[in-house]
């Protein structure tokens, strides 16, 4: 796959009560949803809170957050939480192109969101939907390169990238 650096994403795990800080971004659910987050003003940004929080809030797993903002600055977050926490920290990044096997790439900014509805909890994540908030877009694997931070511990050193393809995203078309 050929790569375009300048149109990568980088994303972080973090608990859920910390995705607002990037509220500009995209924040991952655990069950792969992916859903931009571009409020206007802060009521909307509390509204979009209490509706991922909502939807996440039975489940096992951390969310995903993503910035578009300021892409070093999430890598070095990211080697912040490994070494604080003693634990690894799961990075990702994106490449999209307009057009399979083309060098023609897409600004991550255009695509706001790949989301299978069915899974998400509720009516909230609709409702928002009709507001504008998001819409539908899928993604393939090919496409998503996870760069894993790790401690010590670990046993690879910190800020080594893994290189790996995101597995769970294996089966899915666009």
């Amino acid at each position: 796959m050929a790569q375009s650096p300048s149109k990568f994403v980088s994303f972080l795990t973090l608990d859920a009560k910390s995705w607002v800080k990037y509220d500009a971004g995209i924040i991952v659910a655990p069950s792969k949803e992916w859903v931009s987050i571009t409020p206007k003003d802060k009521q909307e940004v509390l509204a979009l809170q209490k509706c991922i929080k909502s939807a996440l809030r039975s489940s096992r797993e951390s969310p995903f957050i993503v910035t578009t903002k300021n892409i070093e600055k999430a890598r070095q977050d990211a080697k912040r939480r490994a070494q604080k926490n003693h634990q690894n920290v799961r990075v990702f990044e994106i490449a999209i192109p307009k057009n399979p096997g083309q060098e023609d790439w897409v600004s991550f900014r255009k695509v706001d969101v790949w989301l299978e509805a069915a899974e998400m909890s509720g009516t909230k994540y609709l409702r928002h939907r009709r507001q504008n908030y998001l819409f539908v877009k899928r993604i393939p694997a090919a496409y998503v390169k996870e760069v894993s931070w790790r401690t010590e511990a670990s046993g690879q050193p910190e800020g080594s990238p893994s290189g790996s393809v995101l597995p769970a995203m294996a089966s899915r078309r666009m």
